[in-house]
């Protein structure tokens, strides 16, 4: 496994602490889960016809419900 190091704003780093302890994850695999979800839906933004690919912003925000989701079926 490849490590990768990253800067994130100090509250999206709370905000990573604060789940990773309710959920009693580490708070790299939440990361590693976030992201593996992210590109999944990015593939399949890429994946569609021009036509169904609007925007990317769609995606986004479809991604921001799913993680919503998620987030109040785990907790």
């Amino acid at each position: 496994m490849t490590s990768l190091t990253s800067s994130l704003p100090d509250e999206l780093i709370e905000k990573l602490t604060e789940k990773a302890n309710k959920l009693d994850l580490p708070k790299d695999k939440i990361v590693e889960i976030a992201l593996r979800i992210y590109l999944k839906q990015l593939d399949i933004v890429e994946n569609r016809t021009l036509e169904e690919n609007a925007s990317l912003k769609n995606a986004e925000d479809g991604m921001k419900a799913y993680l919503d989701k998620l987030e109040k079926d785990i907790i």
